[in-house]
């Protein structure tokens, strides 16, 4: 990022549970601060990219991953429900 980036508003975070939606102030020194906001709101616009996700990727890899994870387990019990 070039400088500080635009503040996040309240739609940005409304995937958070209703409790959590506000942002803390960031206590430090000036650039400290901004380095941290600037970070913050990073990882805000992945999530939301990833939330945006339309490409069918996790429906296709979820049920593979699934019967990997279930594999060779040492329980009888299943780590999924069905």
């Amino acid at each position: 990022m070039g400088g500080p980036a635009e503040l996040v508003t309240s739609e940005e975070i409304s995937f958070l549970p209703k409790g959590q939606q506000h942002i803390e102030p960031i206590q430090g020194t000036g650039s400290e601060t901004i380095a941290q906001a600037a970070q913050n709101e990073a990882a805000i616009r992945l999530l939301h990219q990833w939330l945006a996700d339309e490409s069918g990727y996790d429906e296709r890899v979820w049920p593979r991953l699934k019967e990997a994870i279930e594999e060779d387990r040492l329980s009888y019990r299943k780590r999924f429900s069905d």
